[in-house]
């Protein structure tokens, strides 16, 4: 078993989009809005980059100090 701290970032290493991917779509964001789009849900920013990077986050959460000396 996996330490918590070790888990949440194969979880999210596995889920991020290759850096290619990541770089293609900052940068066709920025060719088409002239910046990386923000957090907005409901409409075509929540396809863009960051939304993208942060649901990642949010789905595997760093875990605190307490989760980590718990193990």
């Amino acid at each position: 078993m996996e330490s918590p701290l070790l888990q949440y970032k194969n979880d999210r290493a596995a889920e991020y989009p290759s850096i290619e991917e990541q770089l293609d779509m900052i940068f066709h964001e920025i060719k088409t809005n002239g910046s990386i789009t923000t957090f907005v849900s409901g409409d075509s920013a929540a396809e863009g980059w960051a939304y993208l990077i942060q649901s990642v986050k949010d789905k595997y959460p760093k875990p605190t100090e307490l989760d980590v000396t718990e193990v």
